[in-house]
Order: structure tokens, then C-alpha cells, then sequence
């Protein structure tokens, strides 16, 4: 079997995002978004890189549930994934909206390849859409369709020969110092296997919530929690592709030099 699947899901999971260090360490709890207490990880100085943590299969404890806040129902988990960050934005939270809102300019986004050992980009295409469709195409959204009960729809491609998945985000906060959204695949997620394509996720396994609050008038709190619901095997890859993605996304967002030494993980 190819390994190329392995290094595939990663991209899709913005994330992103995990150990601190190359090497898989894990805490000793499990992770808490801003909604439901202090968050675990917590977050370092701007400019820093992410903490990040990160969950398999079989090292959660048997009775995690994710927390009421997410609104998430419990259930298998692949891979869970917890982030933190501090980032530096002139203005209000428009000016956040407008970032995410700019689809395609996630081509934009480089990452560090541990597989390949070198930078490079992942995406190949990433494309507004005006429904859950690939080929209802559209121009990128605008800051003001970033608006809670708004359906937006996106598609992305990776940079490698597998299919594109089509992605939900839905907004569930938006003020001026306040933003929390979800993304949610609402196509699988499938890898291409000699002349077959292998089922790694089904719709709406692949979710990931943000939460970015200003805490002063120009720094921000980033914390993002991914999770992978039921998945097959080919989800299972190392930490370090998970970080380097989560950390690349971070960087884009924060308006960071995205292929900065170091990267997160080799």
C-alpha cells in the first residue's frame, strides 16, 4: 500500500495541529476549550509557535466525552487534537473574518513536510462554493457573509493525487472581540489507491472548532480542537504531520512567516 494516504489526512484535519516536541508526549489530562474552563493547552506569547497536544485512538481515556460547550456528542474518536496561541491583529474581529473568508488564499499556505523533509505548499486548490456542490463554484466570500446562521461552503485540494473534500463553516459567534466557528466535512474524505479510491473518513467525521477572543487591544487568543470521528486505519499517521499542518494554518492566520525555521516537528 502506499504511504502517500498517510500523509494525506493530515491536510485535511487544519490541523493543524499534537506533542510539544517532535515526539508524541502526552499530557496528563485531557483538552478543555475556552468554553468550558481554562483552556488545556494554554497559550504562549505572540509570536510563538502553537501548543499543541494531541490525542490516538488508543491513548485517550475510555470514559473522554468531549465537553457540552462544543456541542460534539460522544462517540468513537481516530484522532483529537487541541491548540493554543496568541496572535497580534490591528482592528476588530473584521479583520480575522476577512482572512478567513478569503478561501483562496489558503493556496497560499506552506507547511513543513516531515515525510519529504522539506517546506511545502498544501494546497493545490481551494475554492469558494455556492452550495455543497464542487462545481458550484464562486469569487471568495466577504467579511460580511462571516455571520452566525450564514452556510458557507469551500472545497480543497491537496497538493497530491487524491480527491478534494467540500467543507461547512459554520459561524457560531461573530462580535467585535469574539469569533467561534466550526468547519465540518460534508463530502468523505477518500484517498486514491492504485485505481481505487479508499474510504478515511465519512461526512461529517472531520470537525474543527475555533475559538479567537482579544484579550488586549491588539493581542488575541487562539485555541482551536479537532477531532476525528470514525475513521479507517489510513488516519492514523505521525504527530509531527499533524503539527506541522496545525502550526502552518496558525501562521497564515497570525499573518506569519509561514516556512519560519523552526518548523513544528521534523
Amino acid at each position: 500500500m502506499s504511504r502517500t494516504p498517510l500523509r494525506i489526512l493530515a491536510a485535511i484535519v487544519l490541523v493543524t495541529t499534537v506533542s510539544l516536541s517532535g515526539c508524541n508526549v502526552l499530557a496528563q489530562s485531557t483538552p478543555l476549550p475556552p468554553c468550558a474552563g481554562p483552556p488545556n493547552p494554554t497559550a504562549g506569547d505572540v509570536g510563538d509557535s502553537l501548543n499543541q497536544l494531541v490525542w490516538m485512538e488508543d491513548e485517550l481515556p475510555g470514559d473522554w466525552s468531549p465537553s457540552a460547550c462544543t456541542g460534539w456528542s460522544a462517540g468513537p474518536t481516530k484522532v483529537l487534537l487541541a491548540a493554543a496561541g496568541r496572535l497580534s491583529v490591528d482592528g476588530d474581529s473584521a479583520a480575522l473574518a476577512a482572512r478567513l473568508t478569503s478561501i483562496s488564499t489558503l493556496t497560499n499556505i506552506v507547511y513543513w513536510s516531515s515525510s519529504r523533509g522539506r517546506w511545502r505548499n498544501l494546497f493545490k486548490e481551494a475554492v469558494a462554493l455556492s452550495a455543497p456542490d464542487r462545481k458550484a463554484r464562486r469569487a471568495d466570500f466577504i467579511e460580511d457573509d462571516f455571520v452566525p446562521d450564514r452556510e458557507l461552503y469551500y472545497w480543497l485540494k491537496e497538493d497530491n493525487p487524491t480527491a478534494g473534500v467540500v467543507y461547512q463553516m459554520l459561524v457560531h459567534e461573530r462580535t467585535p472581540s469574539r469569533l467561534v466557528f466550526e468547519t465540518i466535512n460534508v463530502t468523505a474524505v477518500k484517498a486514491k489507491l492504485l485505481f481505487l479510491r479508499a474510504e478515511i473518513a465519512a461526512r461529517g467525521e472531520v470537525r474543527q472548532l475555533y475559538y479567537i477572543e482579544r484579550e488586549t487591544d491588539d493581542t488575541w487568543r487562539y485555541y482551536s480542537l479537532i477531532r476525528m470521528g470514525r475513521a479507517s486505519g489510513l488516519a492514523r499517521t505521525s504527530a509531527a504531520n499533524y503539527r506541522n499542518r496545525a502550526e502552518a494554518y496558525f501562521r497564515f492566520l497570525a499573518g506569519l512567516r509561514m516556512d519560519r525555521e523552526p518548523p513544528a516537528a521534523h
